[in-house]
């Protein structure tokens, strides 16, 4: 595409006339030219009306079609400027003002969290309707990113019920998806089977196995114990290496307590072969 079919085709699909487009930089019969190709205009010209059309001057000059493209290699660090300096309100309306509807994965991930952030400050301002329409666009934005959203996504959730219901957001808000997505975003099965609660609700089956046999052993019932823990070994193509190393060390001990020692060193073995594995 030409600079002049560039430029007529993004006035048209602004719906703005000629006149609107030209100005007073420049005369109807000097854009008329521009946009059939037949004038070339000067860099003031072209940066004036590269602003009226809401694009970078490095798509009306290139040879690619891809606006979009052109756009965010030109205003994304704008936007991330803004981000990191926490004006998540500006940040939001220039992103409006340079995509308009428009997303890929990393600005909509960069709207999204913006949204999210803008959203908890007007809830804790007293702006409920602010917060509940920016929770929701959070939401909307979380939908168009291949990135893991899913602690924007709990996030927006909370600030949703307290918005809606500042008396008794309670009665807004799911409670098991909330809990559901929280748990997975902070990793909560990771950090209490770190810390060994024997008694928290994994959703892990591996480690809940695990947790189960570790009461049996503090109960001294070590068949027990190393029969649940077989079945891990059992699939450990399906487990996770970290959790089979922990296995291990526990199944040999109930190994050595039922004076089962050829097992017992099979799986000091194991251990020590994961432990050369974690190294590589």
């Amino acid at each position: 595409m030409t600079l002049g079919e560039k430029i007529k085709e993004r006035r048209k699909a602004l719906a703005m006339t000629q006149a609107a487009l030209a100005g007073e930089d420049i005369t109807r019969n000097m854009l008329s030219a521009i946009e059939h190709d037949t004038a070339l205009p000067s860099l003031s010209t072209l940066k004036a009306l590269a602003q009226r059309l809401n694009v970078p001057v490095s798509y009306l000059l290139s040879d690619e079609d891809d606006l979009f493209f052109y756009k965010k290699n030109e205003y994304l660090s704008i936007l991330q400027d803004l981000y990191q300096k926490k004006n998540f309100r500006d940040c939001l309306d220039k992103a409006t003002i340079f995509f308009g509807d428009t997303n890929d994965s990393e600005t909509a991930l960069l709207r999204a969290d913006a949204s999210c952030k803008e959203a908890e400050i007007e809830l804790h301002s007293g702006s409920m309707n602010k917060a509940a329409k920016l929770a929701r666009e959070a939401l909307e934005f979380a939908a168009q990113t291949v990135y893991d959203t899913t602690h924007l996504k709990a996030n927006a959730m909370l600030f949703l019920a307290i918005a809606k219901n500042p008396q008794s957001p309670r009665l807004e808000l799911d409670d098991t998806q909330y809990v559901a997505l929280a748990d997975i975003a902070c990793q909560n099965d990771l950090y209490h089977y770190l810390t060994d609660q024997m008694h928290y609700a994994y959703r892990n089956n591996a480690m809940q196995t695990h947790m189960k046999a570790r009461q049996l052993m503090q109960n001294g019932r070590f068949d027990e114990a190393y029969k649940q823990m077989s079945k891990l070994e059992e699939r450990k193509e399906h487990e996770s290496s970290f959790v089979l190393f922990r296995v291990y060390g526990d199944m040999e001990i109930c190994a050595r307590n039922r004076r089962d020692f050829e097992n017992a060193y099979r799986l000091s073995t194991k251990r020590l072969s994961l432990l050369s594995a974690f190294k590589s």
